[in-house]
């Protein structure tokens, strides 16, 4: 496996405490999310080590010692413990941009002679709150302007893993190891410093008056180790006077007056736009923090969008997190360049978003089947809530999912799958539900063929299959499947199921995925109290859908052809057994002499005949027939 897109992540942390919390939930938060994270700690308080506890994504890598060593000396043991190529570092109260890996390693990657790339950065206070642009030079030019001023602000800076080797930092030095690092290298190494604000800089407003003495100190040490970089013996002295100058001063203690002075040195105004921007990135890093105290129970969202369809997902993503999801992952399916780019932005201004790409449309089911498989691998929340880009579930829809799942899961024990599915007004069963229906009676039974089966329709004739009075009108009810959309389930229920099939490509691929629940001995249920609003007009729901005037009016060929034949693909797997089988086929025969007679009346005998090609695809080979490139455009 090539780890060439991979980044190691250093945060080296003592005492940070739920500064520290933050620090990972931004690392979480990028939108490059290739990296392993070293958590390296350097005799950490209690309670550090507890929030680091907390996290069990598989790419963090925490490792503690009980005595303090330094941070010269815990940077070097950082890169001796990384496993890729580049290297970043950050400290344990810093926050990073959700875009800062991304755009520092496209720069690294742009110029293999580059060395190290640090950037510009944000300052925000001890309690989080964004004050402004945090004033710092660009990259001096020489070895008198590296010792004037700190080239770059450390927590910005991301490397090459063997420079990093190659130059350890001075473990003499408790202060200003960086500095004296920059002033080794420079002439020999290649530095960079983007103009973006790419981290957020704390810096508490009311520093010690003694660990600023402290720092004066060491910057006179380093001033004598690199003297000869100074032009003259007077400006080697002013330097010197000038530190001892701070250090007298600081001596009088903590004094607000001077304390004010010196922090309204480190930063300058932001413009407007790009202030509420950041503030609101780092509230809903915040929120993420929130959200896991009020309820230990965390749910992921995952969404697959495509197309031109920014302005149904902005509104799915919104209600999903008014709904009380903790993230949400939004599968970008090939959707237009101008959508794309709208998607990025929402996710650079939100912490809780992540974005995975496809370049192309590959289909629902490779699609969910690529987010489900980031959730598992790659975050630590405990339920996946799925999605279609066009739903606006209710405000209290997770609440109930969540309350009927807890509760069957208690009921079923770990070692069977578990899922609750909310109802959607717009799907003809739920509907059916909603008003009373039984839920027996709203799914075709096991040897039915493209939801037709001549029995049930003779039984929906007799009054047991009449609606429910509204008194006597289950919560919920087991059903034998359930869309992707308002589907939540477990880690552990998706590990016992699996995927969703790739070949199945879209159409019919759910269906078949959440079949696989009440077929292992589990449960699925639909939740009544549980709303999810589909707000775009659906394919299914007119022309096109697998009802049988609606598949002879379609006019998308592609969307026809696997809706028919994933359906059939399903309705064969369930039917096992001569009499299931007969059933099967007698079923066909009569929804496919049917279906001849509307397509002769409408002249439609194409469109029958792709029906048709569909259904023998299915059942004669089980779908396992190649399907030609033009058949997987999804359109």
């Amino acid at each position: 496996m090539s780890f060439v897109n991979h980044v190691s992540i250093g945060i080296p942390y003592t005492d940070q405490g739920e500064e520290l919390a933050l620090a990972i939930e931004s690392v979480l938060a990028q939108t490059h999310q290739d990296w392993e994270l070293l958590l390296v700690g350097d005799g950490p308080s209690a309670k550090s080590s507890a929030i680091v506890s907390r996290y069990n994504d598989p790419r963090i890598r925490v490792f503690e010692s009980d005595t303090r060593v330094g941070l010269a000396a815990t940077l070097n043991k950082v890169a001796h413990l990384a496993k890729y190529p580049i290297l970043a570092r950050m400290d344990g109260d810093d926050v990073m941009h959700p875009q800062r890996i991304a755009r520092q390693k496209e720069a690294l990657d742009s110029d293999p002679d580059l060395d190290l790339v640090g950037s510009h950065a944000y300052l925000i206070d001890e309690d989080c709150l964004l004050i402004g642009k945090f004033l710092e030079p660009e990259l001096p030019t020489s070895g008198a302007g590296y010792l004037r001023s700190n080239a770059f602000s450390h927590p910005t800076v991301m490397g090459r893993t063997e420079w990093f080797r190659s130059h350890p930092y001075d473990e003499n030095l408790l202060r200003g190891q960086d500095k004296e690092l920059w002033l080794r290298t420079w002439s020999k190494s290649r530095f960079l410093k983007l103009p973006d604000r790419l981290l957020f800089y704390r810096v508490p407003r009311s520093m010690s008056s003694k660990r600023l003495r402290r720092n004066e100190a060491y910057n006179r040490k380093i001033l004598k180790m690199y003297a000869h970089l100074e032009p003259s013996y007077a400006s080697k002295f002013k330097r010197t006077l000038s530190s001892f100058a701070k250090e007298i001063v600081l001596l009088g203690g903590d004094m607000p007056v001077v304390a004010e002075a010196l922090y309204a040195r480190k930063w300058a105004p932001l413009e407007e736009i790009e202030f509420q921007q950041a503030s609101l990135y780092l509230k809903s890093l915040a929120d993420i923090l929130v959200s896991s105290e009020d309820d230990p129970t965390r749910v992921t969202a995952l969404t697959v969008t495509y197309g031109n369809r920014f302005e149904l997902l902005e509104k799915a993503v919104e209600s999903a997190f008014k709904a009380g999801a903790a993230r949400m992952i939004i599968v970008d399916n090939g959707s237009t360049q101008q959508s794309s780019a709208k998607i990025d932005a929402l996710a650079a201004g939100n912490a809780r978003i992540v974005v995975i790409r496809n370049v192309e449309n590959e289909g629902s089911a490779p699609a969910f089947g690529k987010g489900m498989q980031h959730f598992v691998d790659q975050m630590n929340d405990d339920y996946l809530w799925m999605l279609d880009d066009d739903n606006l579930p209710a405000e209290d829809a997770l609440k109930e999912l969540l309350h009927v799942l807890k509760k069957r899961e208690a009921t079923l024990g770990p070692s069977l799958p578990c899922a609750t599915a909310a109802v959607r007004p717009a799907n003809t069963r739920h509907a059916a539900f909603l008003e009373g229906r039984t839920a027996s009676f709203l799914y075709p039974p096991v040897g039915s063929f493209m939801y037709f089966d001549l029995l049930s329709r003779i039984l929906t004739k007799f009054p047991t299959a009449k609606k429910t009075p509204a008194t006597r009108r289950v919560p919920f009810a087991e059903i034998p499947y359930a869309p992707y959309g308002g589907l939540l389930l477990s880690r552990a229920t998706i590990k016992l199921i699996g995927y969703p099939k790739k070949d199945l490509v879209l159409y019919e691929d759910d269906t078949e995925y959440t079949s696989r629940i009440p077929a292992m001995g589990g449960s699925l249920l639909l939740c009544r109290a549980a709303s999810v609003e589909d707000i775009d007009a659906k394919w299914s729901n007119g022309a096109g859908s697998s009802g049988l005037k609606g598949l002879i009016l379609a006019d998308n060929e592609n969307r026809t052809y696997f809706s028919v034949r994933n359906r059939v693909m399903f309705d064969s797997s369930q039917a096992r057994g001569a009499y299931k089988r007969i059933q099967l086929q007698l079923n066909r025969w009569i929804f496919l002499i049917v279906a001849a007679g509307y397509a002769i009346r409408t002249r439609r005998l194409a469109q029958y005949r792709l029906i048709h090609r569909a259904a023998s695809d299915a059942l004669d080979t089980n779908g396992n027939r190649p399907v030609d490139a033009a058949r997987h455009a999804v359109l």
